[in-house]
């Protein structure tokens, strides 16, 4: 019994020194770095994330024009699918910038951080985003286009739908790029407009209070 009690003991008091060593590593981190990076933010490291989004809404722009050429941008360079992993670089932090929770008032506040002229033109891509996404289905049919067994065709989860010959293929091909660049669009530039006019997060108080 002694020894089981002499064992319960230290480890009791382990466990009281590692909660001890993070509070004791969190508290710091919690009242000056969170704050300074993420919720306050620093005003240049902000702006690069702006100017970063705003660069990549301008390429999902002329991504998203060529299309209209019949051209598959992603044959001749397939690195524009790297856009779809650039959204979320910008997107997750500008929610910690702008502090805010999924709430009724979500949208009201993010557009009451950006001029007018800003909330208008974001409102018109997300708009357009939309539509787009609807004519890329009937355009495409539901189906997307896949080389199998050396044929080009249109499947829908397997189900092929139709044989395409070369220049249908690059079409359907243009198809899809269009539809993802309408949303990569809207993804970049509304973190660009929110990074570069927020300043300090509305939730501050709750980083140094150690509510979050």
């Amino acid at each position: 019994m002694s020894c089981e009690r002499a064992s319960n003991k230290r480890l009791e008091r382990t466990r009281h020194e590692r909660t001890s060593l993070l509070s004791n590593l969190s508290e710091p981190l919690k009242r000056n770095v969170i704050p300074f990076l993420v919720t306050r933010g620093n005003r240049i490291v902000r702006r690069a994330y702006s100017i970063f989004a705003l660069t990549c809404f301008f390429v999902s722009l002329f991504v998203h024009v060529t299309t209209f050429f019949r051209v598959d941008p992603s044959k001749h360079v397939p690195w524009v699918w790297a856009l779809h992993i650039g959204i979320f670089i910008v997107f997750i932090p500008m929610f910690f910038v702008q502090g805010l929770t999924p709430k009724k008032d979500f949208w009201t506040k993010i557009y009451a951080t950006m001029p007018r002229w800003a909330s208008y033109t974001i409102k018109g891509f997300f708009a357009y985003a939309l539509i787009n996404f609807a004519l890329f289905f009937f355009l495409s049919r539901g189906g997307v286009p896949e080389i199998r067994d050396g044929k080009y065709v249109l499947h829908n989860h397997g189900n092929i739908i139709r044989e395409l010959s070369e220049d249908e293929y690059e079409l359907q091909m243009a198809y899809v790029v269009r539809g993802f660049s309408g949303h990569w669009m809207v993804f970049y530039l509304m973190p660009a407009v929110i990074f570069w006019y927020r300043g300090e997060s509305a939730h501050l108080e709750s980083f140094q209070s150690g509510r979050v």
